[in-house]
């Protein structure tokens, strides 16, 4: 799943990617007892209930985290980690 970004969420970044950042960026890592089910498009708590799908807006408090692993990511080399993600 992406999540588009808006406001001032590039001062996050590093400073040497900062001026061609995207304005969105993957997830990588997700609250605990959240998952995105790509089958529904959505974002399910642990009972399995759809909390968000595609589309809503929502708050989150995170963090830009590296990415790093095998396999190398997809377009990114720069992803989200999600403390908390609510209804706008």
């Amino acid at each position: 799943m992406v999540i588009s970004l808006e406001g001032d969420w590039q001062s996050a970044l590093p400073a040497d990617i900062r001026s061609y950042a995207l304005g969105d960026l993957p997830v990588l890592m997700w609250p605990d007892g959240l998952s995105y089910d790509n089958s529904v498009g959505g974002v399910r708590d642990m009972s399995g209930v759809v909390q968000f799908r595609q589309g809503d807006r929502v708050r989150v408090k995170g963090s830009v985290v590296e990415a790093s692993g095998d396999p190398p990511p997809c377009y990114s080399a720069y992803g989200l980690s999600i403390d908390r993600l609510e209804a706008e």
